[in-house]
Order: C-alpha cells, then sequence, then structure tokens
C-alpha cells in the first residue's frame, strides 16, 4: 500500500455539481461505410464542441464512426449513468451490430477530490462496457491547474490536488492494487489482481503528455519552502518526526511545491481556463491517443497533424479515406459537417 499523505485532508472543493438524472438516449450512428464505432464518454474536455479530439480521431482512422458523447459538469456517478443511459440502454447503440463497439472513456476530473471514488465508478463503468460487449479506451485526466487557482493550486495546497490527480491517473493506467485505488471501497478484496472486466483494453496517459508544461520555470525555492513549512497539513504530517525525518519531509515538499507548474497544461493550449484545451490541445490528444489505436482502425496518425476546423463548414480539413487497398490513401479536400 502507497503511503498516503496527511496532505490529503485539506478541504475538497468540487469543480462542478452533477445533475440529478441521466437522459436516455436514442441517438444512432449513421455511416454504414465505417464498420467500427466508438463512443466518447466523459466531462467538459469531452464535450468540447470543435475541434474535439474525438473529431480528429474519426479524421485520421477512416474505419471507425465516432459519436461524442460527454456532458459539462459531470462526477464519477454521474458519468457512470450516462454511459448506461447513453449506450448500454440505447436501443439503437448494440455491439453485435458492428465490427466492434468501442467506449473512449474520460473520468475523474469534476470528482477529483475523490479519487477514489471515482476509480470505483470508473472500473464500474468497464466491467458494465465489457458486460454488453464494448471494448473500452481509457484516458486519464489531463494536466490542469494554475497558481492563480489559490484554493486547490497556490503552493503547499497543490500538494493535496496533485496527490488526487496522481492517484486517479494511476489507477487507469494500472499502477495499482484495487486497495491503494479503490480505499474503503474495496471492501476486504485480499487479492492485488484486478478482475479483467475491471481493466481497460487500453489506456492512455494524457497527464504525463505533450500537453504537460514539463519546461515550466520552478517557483521561487525561498517562498516554497516557507509556505511549505507554514502549512497546517504539512505540520500535522510532521508532528512526532525527529529534527532529520523532518527536514528531509520538508525538503521533498518543498521541491514538490517548486515542481508544480510543470504539471500544469501548457497556457498556449488553455481555451478559457487551465483544464479545458482549446483545439490545440484536442489535436495533441489525440496524436497521444492515435499510436495506441487498434491496427483495424486504420489510422494515418500523422495526418493529424495536418487538420484544421473548418469554422464554416463545421468540420475537420483534410479527412483520411480508404485507397484501393485499404489503407489510408491521400487526404480528400474536406470533411462533411456531422
Amino acid at each position: 500500500m502507497r503511503h498516503l499523505p496527511a496532505l490529503v485532508a485539506l478541504a475538497a472543493l468540487p469543480l462542478a455539481a452533477a445533475p440529478a438524472r441521466a437522459e436516455r438516449g436514442s441517438w444512432r450512428f449513421h455511416d454504414d461505410t465505417r464498420p467500427i464505432k466508438a463512443v466518447v464518454v466523459g466531462g467538459s474536455v469531452t464535450a468540447w464542441p470543435k475541434g474535439n479530439f474525438g473529431s480528429f480521431i474519426e479524421a485520421a482512422c477512416p474505419r471507425v464512426e465516432v459519436a461524442l458523447k460527454g456532458k459539462e459538469r459531470l462526477g464519477s456517478a454521474a458519468l457512470r449513468d450516462r454511459f448506461v443511459e447513453q449506450v448500454v440502454k440505447n436501443p439503437y447503440v448494440k455491439a453485435k451490430d458492428h465490427e466492434a463497439l468501442w467506449l473512449i472513456f474520460q473520468s475523474g476530473l469534476n470528482s477529483i477530490a475523490s479519487p477514489e471514488q471515482t476509480n470505483y465508478d470508473a472500473a464500474a463503468v468497464y466491467r458494465i462496457a465489457h458486460e454488453h460487449g464494448l471494448e473500452v479506451l481509457a484516458l486519464t485526466v489531463g494536466p490542469w491547474g494554475a497558481t492563480s487557482d489559490k484554493r486547490r493550486w497556490a503552493w503547499a495546497n497543490a500538494l493535496a490536488y496533485k496527490h488526487y490527480t496522481q492517484l486517479a491517473v494511476d489507477f487507469v493506467l494500472g499502477r495499482l492494487t484495487p486497495a491503494e485505488a479503490f480505499g474503503k471501497l474495496a471492501k476486504g478484496r485480499d487479492s492485488a489482481d484486478w478482475l479483467p472486466a475491471e481493466r481497460p483494453d487500453i489506456a492512455v496517459d494524457l497527464y504525463d503528455s505533450p500537453l504537460r508544461d514539463k519546461d515550466a520555470p520552478l517557483q521561487d525555492e525561498a517562498t516554497a519552502a516557507r509556505q511549505v513549512a507554514i502549512h497546517k497539513a504539512v505540520k500535522a504530517e510532521l508532528k512526532g518526526l525527529d529534527e532529520a525525518a523532518r527536514a528531509a519531509r520538508l525538503a521533498a515538499l518543498t521541491a514538490q511545491v517548486r515542481e508544480m507548474p510543470r504539471w500544469f497544461m501548457k497556457k498556449e493550449l488553455h481555451s478559457f481556463d487551465h483544464i479545458h484545451p482549446n483545439m490545440e490541445g484536442h489535436r495533441l490528444m489525440a496524436e497521444t491517443i492515435c499510436p495506441k489505436l487498434p491496427a483495424a482502425w486504420r489510422c494515418d496518425c500523422k495526418a493529424i497533424a495536418g487538420m484544421s476546423w473548418n469554422p464554416k463548414g463545421g468540420g475537420l480539413i483534410p479527412k483520411v479515406e480508404l485507397g484501393d487497398a485499404g489503407a489510408p490513401a491521400a487526404p480528400a479536400a474536406t470533411a462533411p459537417a456531422k
């Protein structure tokens, strides 16, 4: 069991409130020329309307039709319910009707301050999807945060939210045991092994990805050390340690605080805040995801770099089409609006 610092006792600040009831889906796929189908479900990042990463993937992968069913302001439990209502209970979306049906799922940010519950709900989504014949592509949350968000990310406050985020990321990437991922919700599971249905078929790390500002300047060392030393949660964690252990822990926490901006999203990729990527951010998401997609999708990942959003037509240009041999051919001039 990995060490859980006392810093996580910081008061949680919810990112959003979830609606009380999920809406029932009655939508359909519409492109008979694309035998593989994928449904994107997640929070507001997945609901980005113009130049969404799912749109880039569809444009680069000519055998796949992507339906965007993300919705803003949903925590992990609400996303589980949305998946069930929009996909599982949708009479027009059935795995047996297609060569393959994939769920592209991103969960975590709106309930990130409760990472064990977030992980538990995500595992439930994976399990339900597999039980209904879907394959699962799981995405971690992307890099997020800003020092101007003082409650969550200013100085030592950031330690708790970095921990929450990392716990959710590590679950998606398979780095945790059930007990570590779920905490008390593991309900005494003795085995460190995951049930196969609880794990995604493909997992993609968007947190430690090209979206991350890994070369951001470090925060001032003296200020970071002072802020760490006076933080109430840090004082509680250090209580009872001998002088050497206390000094070592303070130094480690100070280094983490100094490096925190390197776990934020690059500023040039911000849309209206530090959480939601703009179109260039979604392009990078698609470029990060694309190499891990199944060969059957026949994706031309290199084509993503040359695509742009056409505001008049409401689509991406250019779009990849199948050549005579079944491999991606030269891009067409335009992509029809969806």
